[in-house]
């Protein structure tokens, strides 16, 4: 019974003890500097409002996700918030454009995430109230 015990408990112990590959190795490296990029960006992207590309497509999933917005160089839809005069204005804007027609808009990020009725989440972007 104890020679049950001790077999796993050895080849658990030369498991840990093992040492990445090489390839593992900079993979590894990879993910810590996109790590470092990604805090970086974050703490760049939330403190003060930044322009973004943006485009009113609305997702045909979500009645509630209209605009795309373009993020690390690629199109998401994102949920936009703000005061009602904001999101009027907003709204006055994309009435006189093409669909798909890109245009810049200033907004504030967050750490909140908006969760479709799919359950895919989404970035959520504020625009600021101007004064």
């Amino acid at each position: 019974m104890k020679r049950l015990f001790i077999l796993p408990l050895l080849m658990m112990l030369a498991a840990s003890c093992t040492t990445l590959s090489p390839t593992a190795q900079s993979i590894a490296r990879s993910g810590q500097k996109v790590d470092r990029a990604l805090h970086t960006s974050y703490e760049m992207l939330y403190s003060e409002p930044t322009e973004i590309q943006t485009r009113f497509n609305p997702c045909a999933c979500d009645p509630a996700l209209e605009f795309e917005a373009n993020l690390y160089g690629h199109w998401r839809h994102v949920m936009i918030r703000g005061s009602d005069k904001a999101m009027t204005e907003l709204r006055e804007k994309v009435r006189n454009l093409e669909m798909h027609q890109v245009f810049d808009v200033s907004y504030q990020f967050s750490n909140e995430y908006y969760t479709s009725t799919t359950g895919q989440r989404y970035y959520t972007l504020y625009l600021p109230d101007e004064e």
